[in-house]
């Protein structure tokens, strides 16, 4: 769902999300319109059923709006898919 991002008094920015899939030892990355990974943490576990939340440095956000960066996505990459229940 698209979103907006608002530069607030050089607050991080709050994200909340659910994965598709059960996975271990994934990644979560934020990247620009152009593919270049501008953030990224590593999960032990993402499961369909819990939201997750992470924040997004001011940094990141500040410089996103001084390049007039259009675009950031969230893409999961790597992990291990898990059956559901394990």
């Amino acid at each position: 769902v698209p979103q907006r991002l608002a530069r607030v008094d050089n607050e991080p920015a709050l994200i909340y999300f659910r994965s598709r899939k059960s996975l271990r030892k994934a990644v979560l990355e934020a990247v620009d319109s152009g593919g270049r990974v501008l953030w990224s943490r590593r999960f032990a576990v993402f499961r369909p059923p819990e939201m997750e939340r992470v924040q997004l440095p001011s940094e990141l956000i500040n410089e996103l709006l001084e390049n007039r960066e259009k675009k950031l996505s969230l893409r999961i990459s790597g992990g291990e898919e898990i059956a559901d229940g394990v």
